[in-house]
């Protein structure tokens, strides 16, 4: 493959085969013709760079060829600290609403179980309820309560999942905050230490 470096930043070409680098300079695909200075392309020897820094590339033609170089520098620290730490509040509403076995259950963590669950438990205490009741679990399986002990030990348990996850986020917050370096920060390992959630 050859590339064409257009010095006066005027292109001739007119095939559409032939694409633009970002600096509006070079072209795929050109036919050797000196009267458009096509010349080959050195590619960037350069590592890449890391996915949250900002790439630039620069050209230069030497020796008949163009150049290419790649330069990568990091966003503020601050920025890149909001990144990760929105990362890891999204693992822990993930998380926290997640599916846990409880008593060879699958019980779903969101909202609206323990809202039923606590109603439940509010509805018992005023002598509302008659046990047994009939229940199913966010996978569609039917139970029953015997009991409000069993209503109550299945809300703890929901509850002790979410104040875990709740845990797990504080620790990674406060880890990402005492950070100083933005590799760092970018690399830093946000799926450890969560409590289990069942697909």
């Amino acid at each position: 493959m050859r590339l064409a470096f257009w010095n006066n930043g005027s292109p001739k070409e007119v095939d559409p085969q032939r694409v633009r680098f970002p600096s509006g300079d070079v072209a795929y695909e050109a036919s050797p013709d000196p009267n458009r200075d096509l010349y080959e392309l050195s590619p960037a020897v350069e590592a890449p760079c890391h996915p949250w820094q900002k790439e630039m590339k620069a050209y230069k033609l030497i020796n008949g060829k163009i150049e290419e170089t790649r330069s990568c520098t990091w966003p503020p620290i601050a920025e890149l600290k909001a990144r990760k730490k929105a990362q890891i509040t999204a693992r822990r509403r993930l998380t926290a609403s997640g599916n846990i076995l409880v008593g060879g259950r699958v019980i779903g963590c969101n909202d609206g179980n323990i809202t039923e669950l606590e109603i439940l438990t509010s509805q018992t205490a005023r002598g509302k309820v008659v046990y047994p009741i009939k229940a199913t679990t966010s996978a569609g399986v039917a139970f029953k309560f015997t009991s409000i002990a069993e209503v109550q030990a299945l809300l703890d348990a929901v509850q002790a999942h979410r104040q875990a996850a709740r845990n797990t986020d504080h620790d990674h917050l406060v880890a990402v905050d005492a950070l100083t370096d933005p590799q760092l920060v970018a690399d830093y390992d946000q799926s450890v230490g969560w409590p289990l959630v069942i697909e």
